[in-house]
């Protein structure tokens, strides 16, 4: 594509609902981005496979970034090799981790198609053109697995620091936040299990709530949970909010007890709101999360609830992690910072 006589590279983005996390750094590189349509293609796959081969047609794509560890990334691959576009897979989650947990729940003919959909896409990561984890985390896994490392470039996350930032009561009431995925067994269960120890803590505090949000398919094992604690009018489940930066904005410790995670973006979207959090010292959160300088990283219940209350006595403390956070969130997650990655990195695979 030529602009004013000079060439500005296409990528076709096909992502989810946070799609905007790669498109803006994309477009702030100076990047043309084009997509698929959505609303008639959000179930129907077959539908989406010929939608994508027809932006692929008309748009003339330099690249294809798939966002994605579903079938579209099956289909963009083989499309890929079609019409001979370089291929690039961002990844966002360990699929090996969660393919094992699915397999506890699945039935017999669905575990069978997630697995045939796993190694299908296993295949795809070892042949993509280049694959962009959001995690040493996640490199290392996938170093694991026999992917060649130099196809593996770590792309962060960016976050709008605009969107999300302090905005602090003034009040004494202190408010804990967690925002999850519920669509996860084991990120549920993390929530699941802090719940008693926030329960205990918050009837030592009388100025301490807590509130959880988030949507998925475990949310009644939360619920459930929920029933049996002595703080009910403290402790709430608030499920999915659209305008969740205003959660952030207000909160004062961000939770994070997560047994499936490579690199939350709600962690960082705390931190850029100057809110300090305490996360499972696993994962991604061991590389988001400076322990002591912007929250603290926690292995069991024991350490959790030793960390929580250091946090409640001390305002002084979660107001400089808090900043802390925001600074490390603004200076290596920002749009441009992103923007400029992923610039250099497809400019050396067009080259």
């Amino acid at each position: 594509m030529y602009w004013r006589g000079v060439h500005v590279t296409k990528v076709l983005l096909h992502a989810g609902e946070r799609g905007s996390r790669i498109e803006e750094p994309l477009l702030h590189a100076g990047f043309s981005v084009v997509g698929i349509p959505t609303k008639p293609t959000q179930r129907n796959k077959i539908l989406k496979f010929f939608s994508l081969m027809k932006v692929i047609l008309k748009e003339d794509p330099d690249c294809i970034i798939v966002d994605s560890a579903g079938l579209m990334c099956v289909s963009a691959y083989f499309l890929s090799r079609i019409f001979r576009i370089p291929h690039i897979l961002r990844v966002r989650a360990d699929i090996w981790a969660i393919h094992e947990e699915q397999k506890e729940y699945y039935n017999g003919v669905r575990r069978m198609y997630e697995l045939v959909l796993l190694k299908l896409c296993e295949a795809v990561f070892k042949r993509a053109t280049k694959l962009f984890p959001i995690s040493e985390y996640l490199k290392g896994i996938m170093k694991k697995k026999g992917i060649k490392e130099e196809i593996v470039r770590v792309m962060r996350i960016s976050i709008d620091g605009e969107r999300f930032h302090p905005s602090k009561d003034e009040d004494k009431l202190i408010r804990l936040l967690s925002v999850s995925n519920l669509s996860f067994k084991r990120k549920t269960e993390g929530i699941v299990d802090v719940i008693p120890v926030i329960d205990e803590v918050i009837s030592k505090y009388e100025n301490v709530e807590y509130k959880i949000a988030g949507k998925g398919m475990f949310s009644q094992m939360l619920e459930e949970t929920l029933k049996n604690i002595k703080n009910k009018d403290k402790i709430s489940y608030i499920g999915y909010k659209k305008d969740i930066e205003k959660l952030f904005s207000h909160a004062d410790i961000f939770v994070h007890y997560s047994h499936l995670d490579a690199y939350p973006a709600a962690v960082l979207e705390a931190m850029a709101s100057s809110t300090p959090v305490i996360a499972t010292k696993f994962g991604g959160m061991v590389e988001q999360v400076e322990e002591g300088v912007t929250g603290f990283l926690v292995d069991d219940l024991s350490s959790f609830k030793d960390a929580l209350e250091m946090l409640i006595r001390d305002k002084k403390m979660r107001e400089e992690m808090g900043k802390k956070g925001r600074l490390y969130v603004l200076r290596t997650c920002n749009i441009a910072v992103v923007g400029e990655s992923y610039k250099k990195a497809i400019d050396e695979l067009l080259r």
